[in-house]
């Protein structure tokens, strides 16, 4: 399968710090190449990915630039630029990335990373028959059951970065 992974345009995948969502789009953009899927991870240029990386900005701008409708909206660009070469696109940004990905016509499975904000929930109510969510969370799911749910999907770490340790 071509599966377009479309992690947030501001922080590396893995962060090179904090980052949550960009440890979660790694794990599941590196275990998707591994199982055999043609994988585009669309993150920044300073990104370390087994999937085919592709960016807009050679560097991560940083977490001074969250939320930088410039960043945004140049990123999103890029990841619709050819919606045609994939069979899925997956979801972990922003609402422009999300809006394009409904707008484009192919199939959209959209992570969501965070709480339900007002705004959120006016957006999600929108789109909400032409696209798949994957809540992280069993109580996160109960606060907007009537999304079209794919399932939970909790947040997975990577055992070998995390031994077991008698202290």
């Amino acid at each position: 399968m071509r599966i377009a992974q479309v992690a947030p345009p501001w922080l590396a995948v893995p962060p090179k710090g904090y980052g949550g969502i960009e440890w979660v789009v790694s794990l599941v953009a590196d275990g998707l190449v591994e199982r055999g899927h043609d994988v585009t991870l669309f993150a920044t240029g300073d990104s370390r990915t087994k999937a085919r990386l592709a960016f807009a900005f050679d560097e991560a701008p940083g977490p001074t630039f969250l939320n930088s409708a410039f960043h945004d909206t140049v990123h999103t660009l890029l990841a619709y630029e050819d919606p045609e070469r994939f069979d899925l696109y997956h979801v972990h940004s922003t609402f422009s990335a999300l809006a394009a990905g409904v707008m484009s016509g192919r199939p959209l499975v959209h992570t969501v990373h965070g709480a339900f904000t007002p705004d959120m929930r006016r957006i999600y109510a929108e789109i909400a028959d032409r696209a798949w969510f994957v809540a992280i969370s069993e109580a996160q799911r109960r606060l907007m059951p009537e999304l079209r749910y794919a399932g939970v999907v909790y947040n997975g770490i990577d055992l070998d970065l995390y031994p077991l340790r008698k202290d």
